[in-house]
């Protein structure tokens, strides 16, 4: 039962990976028709909005490091552009198109920069 279960597990995940690779890109195919500036593009999939970020969108590293992945330093968290910043939650084993710089899955909070390392949004706390 458990061997099923891990069987399971693994080709959801699989699934899961592969569809991300799809919407990457996707976000790649229409990033190039839309490659003036800092593009953004945003895409609604059945299920979550998916916004695609291209050149010249850089997220600047902030803190420690907490090692290598792909030969990149992996900060422990990082300031968006927009001012947003996001702690380190983990790696992608899929890498990103070359011409994206960042995948944002705004209803789970968070964003996958190049090579393929994930944060998670801080939330921003509001003053009554």
């Amino acid at each position: 039962m458990s061997d099923l279960l891990h069987s399971v597990s693994a080709f959801q995940v699989t699934l899961f990976l592969l569809s991300i690779g799809v919407l990457a890109w996707f976000g790649t195919q229409l990033a190039r028709l839309f490659h003036q500036g800092d593009a953004a593009a945003t895409f609604q999939t059945r299920t979550e909005q998916l916004v695609y970020h291209a050149s010249p969108w850089q997220p600047s590293a902030q803190g420690e490091s907490l090692g290598l992945f792909r030969n990149q330093i992996i900060p422990a968290w990082i300031r968006l552009p927009d001012g947003r910043q996001a702690d380190y939650a983990g790696i992608f084993g899929t890498s990103l198109p070359e011409e994206c710089y960042g995948i944002e899955f705004p209803q789970r909070g968070e964003v996958v920069i190049r090579p393929g390392i994930v944060y998670t949004l801080r939330m921003t706390q509001t003053s009554a």
